[in-house]
């Protein structure tokens, strides 16, 4: 009897602690995240996804449905080990979401590779919702950090406990990870993006940088202005096109946000031209 309740326990403890299964994308150029026969098996909650190619061609993955979820993500440039640099892009089409219940990679191991996730218009990416220091790293891999990792946000990204489905108590946003990193991190903050993290850090090693266009909102868990100021001192925190970087504490929602505002001279001329459209037609 207690040889039998030993081996239960044993496989309890080994099914308890098994890793999460692996979901890998076919070689194929271009397909859509829900079509299950362009991966090996079919991302789940429980499953890490790797939606480029492993035989180092450049593919565009895209996310078109509501229900596409992963445990993990990894968006890595050169594939598995190839000798060339490659492209991987994956894609949130308007009305689609993603949701990514851990960790998100962005990578390479070939120098000139790129990965890039590109959240359009209308496009949701919901990561890091679960448990707690969990990260959205690019160009976080200590040996091989070679390739240029861009996140496009022109709908909206959320990460962390930051927004209300959220949390990852620790969860941030991580532009360059570490100090051997060789490769280029850049969020891109589009008019009408929205990308709200409870945290973010920007990497020394490479000119990593977070970029916003004119209507583009960064929001960030509680009180940091001292370090979006000191980020954007350093030139961390750029303006994307014209217009003037604001930043600020919202006390109600306990978030510190950064947008761009229509520079001064441009808010005069777009007054003066109302005033003389009214002055015509009044007369």
């Amino acid at each position: 009897m207690m040889k039998k309740l030993l081996c239960l326990c044993v496989v309890l403890a080994l099914a308890g602690s098994a890793p999460a299964a692996q979901s890998y994308w076919k070689n194929i150029a271009a397909g859509d995240w829900e079509t299950t026969t362009n991966w090996t098996s079919s991302p789940t909650s429980s499953n890490t996804a790797y939606p480029y190619r492993s035989d180092g061609g450049a593919s565009v993955i895209t996310v078109t449905s509501t229900t596409a979820i992963a445990y993990k993500l990894y968006v890595v440039g050169a594939g598995t080990y190839p000798a060339t640099a490659t492209d991987a892009t994956l894609e949130i089409n308007n009305g689609a979401m993603l949701s990514i219940t851990r960790d998100v990679f962005q990578y390479s191991t070939v120098a000139g590779s790129k990965s890039t996730i590109t959240i359009k218009a209308g496009g949701t990416l919901n990561a890091l919702t679960a448990g707690t220091a969990y990260n959205w790293v690019m160009t976080g891999n200590l040996a091989d950090t070679k390739s240029t990792d861009t996140v496009n946000v022109y709908g909206t990204l959320n990460l962390g406990t930051a927004w209300s489905g959220g949390g990852g108590t620790a969860a941030i946003l991580k532009l360059g990870d570490n100090s051997a990193s060789t490769g280029l991190a850049t969020l891109n903050i589009y008019n009408g993006g929205v990308v709200t993290s409870n945290g973010y850090s920007i990497g020394t090693k490479t000119p990593n940088r977070i970029k916003i266009e004119l209507g583009g909102y960064m929001w960030i868990n509680s009180n940091r202005t001292a370090y979006v100021k000191a980020d954007v001192d350093a030139g961390k925190i750029l303006v994307l096109g014209d217009g003037t970087l604001e930043y600020g504490y919202d006390t109600v929602k306990n978030m510190t946000w950064i947008t761009v505002t229509p520079e001064p001279a441009t808010v005069a001329l777009l007054g003066m031209g109302a005033l003389l459209l009214c002055v015509k037609r009044k007369r």
